[in-house]
């Protein structure tokens, strides 16, 4: 099945990332018709990203809630539930 395009930024971003001259690569599907060349190990990391957090990539991305940018910060260290 197609990836949804919610998804397209952040696989273009990890082709920068990760993609260099002569890599093997492959061609991936989006749901508007488009298609994207990225090497695989691009793929491999948009595919572990992608079940790390349990979001289906045929799905409109999920909006950020409440809750997960609690989460998000409070994986980067910061407490934000200590008042002064």
């Amino acid at each position: 099945m197609p990836i949804s395009t919610d998804y397209k930024s952040m696989l273009r971003n990890m082709r920068k990332q990760y993609c260099k001259k002569g890599m093997p690569t492959t061609k991936e599907k989006f749901s508007d018709g488009s298609v994207m060349v990225v090497c695989k190990r691009a793929r491999a990391v948009f595919y572990a990203t992608m079940r790390k957090n349990k979001w289906d990539e045929t799905r409109p991305r999920p909006s950020a809630t409440e809750e997960t940018l609690r989460w998000f910060i409070k994986s980067k260290g910061i407490d934000v539930d200590n008042k002064k």
